[in-house]
């Protein structure tokens, strides 16, 4: 039985390097174990090949990790303090969580119950 594994790896939008081993185990062989072996191996191969992008590489979703922008951090900021409704800041609060604004979101929050 021949069991393959292959692997893009981005490196930015439309432009990935594809990586793969394919391998031949017995009949009675456990196909799912030697997945996971090609699959180290795509990972190791990468990081090996690829220096300077491997650690960018969020190696469980296969996406590169965006930089933050201090841009649209600071846009961000100015969306939450000019909401005017807890509904509006309620749109905002899944970006304030990931970029580390909930406290501005929560003071917002606060004061629009008020």
């Amino acid at each position: 039985m021949i069991v393959k594994y292959r692997r893009l790896y981005p490196y930015a939008p439309y432009l990935n390097e594809e990586i793969g081993f394919e391998i031949t185990i017995p009949d009675d062989g456990d196909p799912i174990a030697e997945v996971e072996t090609l699959k180290s191996l795509c990972d190791e191969a990468h990081k090996k090949l690829n220096p300077n992008f491997a650690p960018l590489t969020d190696f469980n979703t296969g996406q590169p990790e965006a930089p933050i922008d201090p841009h649209a951090v600071l846009r961000l900021q100015q969306l939450i303090n000019g909401a005017t409704t807890p509904e509006e800041l309620e749109t905002y609060y899944p970006d304030a969580e990931k970029y580390g604004l909930t406290g501005t979101w929560d003071k917002k929050l606060k004061s629009l119950k008020e």
